[in-house]
């Protein structure tokens, strides 16, 4: 999966690639966030985006990801446990 990403050298598509490969894993595909948060850093480290924005998108991520998780028990938790 990160052959792909290591060779993109646009910023806005390793922003985008990065916040939904968070998001994937956020909604259950079998990623896990440190994947996605450790090519972050590998990318500011070669100087290909900035660190700032990957803080944010990153963080947002993660935080978007937690928040539609949240919402979904919230909202179809309490029907799991009923009988019928």
């Amino acid at each position: 999966m990160d052959e792909w990403l290591l060779q993109l050298h646009n910023p806005g598509v390793i922003y985008l690639s990065l916040f939904f490969l968070l998001i994937a894993g956020a909604i259950g595909f079998p990623i896990p966030e440190d994947i996605p948060l450790i090519l972050g850093g590998i990318f500011v480290h070669r100087g290909s985006i900035r660190l700032e924005w990957a803080l944010l998108v990153c963080y947002g991520a993660v935080v978007l990801g937690d928040l539609v998780i949240f919402a979904i028990g919230q909202r179809l938790g309490p029907s799991l446990f009923e009988k019928e």
